[in-house]
């Protein structure tokens, strides 16, 4: 991935994620995903583990975490007609986790200076702000990718939580059920 391509997902997003599909870029991909997720580590400073063990769970928990969604997203946006591969799904939605990279120097501002209430109700706000722009670079990045609608895009993010919501409220309400007829 070249450099112009990795500025264009801050200026041009469509742009970028269109011309993504174009290379094979996957480790690319996962050393983004994984600088991302290790820059949100200053906002949990101090870490109670060694700080060689949160950086190995943080990079682990979030290609991992990449996968799941894009495994889920790429099925989801396949009953749209989707055509995206899920080595394209995967490499777009890593990708579009880059502003996350931002976190760190917000994180670092809540080290340097912990008790400036300021502070922390700026990085919250930024914080806020930059999750927000993930969400819309997600949904850019499975719009452009599979080369469905915004509306099957938003689908395709939202399915995986929304049936999520749906198993654990059933799993309670058989459980309150069988635990009442125990009483």
């Amino acid at each position: 991935m070249n450099l112009q391509l990795a500025t264009d997902f801050f200026s041009e997003p469509v742009t970028a994620f269109r011309n993504l599909k174009n290379h094979k870029a996957s480790y690319w991909a996962t050393l983004i995903l994984i600088l991302a997720h290790l820059a949100m580590i200053p906002r949990a400073l101090p870490v109670p583990n060694s700080i060689a063990y949160e950086v190995i769970q943080t990079a682990i928990t979030g290609v991992m975490l990449a996968l799941v969604v894009s495994a889920y997203v790429c099925g989801i946006a396949r009953l749209f007609n989707g055509r995206a591969s899920f080595s394209q799904t995967y490499q777009a939605v890593s990708v579009a986790f880059l502003p996350q990279i931002l976190f760190g120097p917000i994180g670092l501002l809540q080290v340097i200076w912990p008790s400036s209430n300021l502070i922390g109700e700026l990085s919250y706000l930024a914080n806020f702000i930059l999750s927000l722009w993930v969400l819309y670079l997600l949904v850019v990045a499975i719009r452009e990718t599979h080369q469905i609608t915004t509306g099957g895009a938003i689908a395709a993010l939202l399915a995986g939580p929304i049936l999520l919501m749906i198993l654990v409220i059933a799993l309670t309400v058989v459980f309150a059920t069988s635990l009442s007829a125990l009483i």
